[in-house]
């Protein structure tokens, strides 16, 4: 599907509510290929908008999770702290911080089980076994990448396209480690830059992504 893929025709998912089945019709109507953001949903709720999409378009789309990291290590006190004494303004108190994998394995399970033509991956890789039970369902897998090393990564478990995404997409940047030493994530490259580093590391398909506004940043990429 991305192999001769030469036009911006990408329609990127953003998680929390704003990518929803009727913007992902509208996409395919003006000749884009959308996707559905599951990161943030129940597995049920996915299913519904999922559901919601095949009826309303008989046009592939794609469905997008967020790779689980591991449980932070970090001491999150002093922020708890800041927030609570800015929240008792406001008679707000904030909740206790926990760590959850957002219903990944279940997403995982409905994706493989409605045969979702794309399915891509957001701040990691996903598992060797994952992809392969996503390629036996008929998906294509793409996995969102910000330097040579996490392309290789990606290479490794299977991905068949990699969105590169360059230092413009700000702070929302998909790297792989969260590192509070190190807040723009290791390597720092603009998406020009990372598309010729990254096309080096492998020769999957690229789709570029972050801060492309106008015409001639989408002619540059091309």
């Amino acid at each position: 599907m991305f192999d001769s893929l030469r036009v911006p025709v990408i329609a990127a998912p953003m998680a929390g509510g704003p990518s929803t089945p009727e913007l992902v019709a509208a996409t395919a109507r003006a000749g884009a290929f959308g996707f559905l953001a599951g990161g943030y949903l129940s597995a049920a709720a996915l299913a519904d908008q999922i559901s919601t999409a095949r009826a309303l378009s008989d046009d592939a789309f794609g469905v997008n999770l967020f790779v689980p990291g591991i449980r932070s290590t970090v001491d999150l006190s002093p922020y708890t702290a800041r927030l609570r004494a800015e929240g008792g303004r406001y008679g707000v108190e904030p909740g206790d911080p926990r760590w959850d994998d957002d219903g990944y394995a279940a997403k995982l399970d409905l994706l493989v089980e409605a045969r979702v033509p794309v399915v891509s991956f957001t701040f990691g890789v996903p598992l060797e076994s994952d992809v392969d039970r996503l390629h036996e369902a008929g998906s294509i897998i793409v996995v969102t990448v910000t330097s040579p090393d996490e392309a290789r990564e990606a290479a490794a478990v299977g991905a068949d396209a990699l969105c590169v995404q360059g230092f413009e997409a700000g702070g929302h940047r998909g790297v792989f480690t969260d590192d509070v030493t190190d807040p723009f994530g290791g390597e720092l490259h603009g998406v020009l830059a990372g598309l010729r580093l990254i096309a080096a590391a492998t020769d999957l398909p690229l789709i570029a992504a972050g801060g492309l506004v106008h015409g001639a940043d989408v002619a540059a990429v091309l």
